[in-house]
């Protein structure tokens, strides 16, 4: 799981479910402003990019060509256009390559 923070407070994430045998749960607790692993960021950005991109292919962009190719894609759509943006915006910040 990747995630991102914004804040000053002690923050603590719990994870529950299933392992197939029996009932699981998970606390952690994380102490603000600890930057021990400066590639966190960029990596969440990585995994946002790639959520993002994902939702235009289901809108119908055509993964083999990249970008927005493909007769299905409508560009005209708000949520094309948001989507695309959020991907540069990020891509952007974090200096990740991508088709847009």
């Amino acid at each position: 799981m990747t995630g991102r923070y914004r804040g000053s407070e002690p923050l603590e994430f719990r994870v529950a479910g299933d392992d197939g045998e029996r009932k699981r749960k998970f606390t952690f607790a994380f102490k603000p402003g600890r930057k021990r692993h400066p590639f966190v960021p960029r990596l969440w950005a990585m995994r946002k990019i790639a959520v993002l991109t994902e939702a235009l292919r289901d809108l119908g962009a055509d993964s083999a060509l990249g970008g927005l190719t493909g007769d299905n894609i409508d560009r005209n759509d708000p949520r094309v256009k948001e989507l695309v943006d959020e991907i540069v915006r990020l891509s952007t910040e974090y200096g990740i390559l991508t088709e847009y």
